[in-house]
């Protein structure tokens, strides 16, 4: 994204607690994160980001190829046609909500803390949170995939 995007600054936080009511959002929020008001644009990437899609029947689970469908993409409402066209025949991606309207997670806390211009992404894939949630519950390939997509979107709002 440096290369993408030479005119801004970056900032990286990778938040544990999400758990306990977001703390490590809100500690961040708190302490660490850039004021809303000296920041064009927060990206959040939530775990479930490429979560791998399940077959369930007679048979047991079965993993499929594509991603969960019940992934959500949430978006500042001036970013809802951008993402609509970026994130095009992405599962559960396709059909972003306007972030004013739904959040949940630590997008939620950042929505509240008055970050103008957000995108994120939630949810809650069949493993979240278990014991099975290992390397079968990923696709590299699904993840490579939507990286490409939130870097062109990112890209594209930088210059709208």
């Amino acid at each position: 994204m440096p290369a993408a995007l030479p005119d801004h600054n970056l900032a990286f936080l990778c938040n544990s607690g999400h758990e306990y009511e977001n703390l490590g959002a809100e500690e961040a929020l708190k302490a660490v994160a850039p004021k809303p008001e000296d920041t064009d644009f927060w990206l959040h990437l939530g775990a479930n980001l490429a979560a791998r899609d399940w077959h369930e029947g007679l048979f047991g689970l079965a993993p499929l190829a594509g991603t969960d469908s019940q992934r959500y993409l949430a978006v500042s409402p001036q970013h809802l046609p951008l993402a609509r066209c970026i994130f095009a025949g992405l599962a559960g991606l396709e059909s972003p909500y306007s972030a004013a309207a739904l959040s949940a997670g630590e997008l939620a806390a950042i929505v509240a803390a008055g970050y103008p211009s957000v995108a994120g992404v939630f949810g809650l894939h069949r493993f979240h949170h278990v014991e099975d949630d290992d390397a079968r519950c990923i696709d590299p390939g699904e993840i490579a995939t939507t990286i490409a997509a939130f870097r062109q979107f990112l890209a594209a709002a930088a210059r709208a």
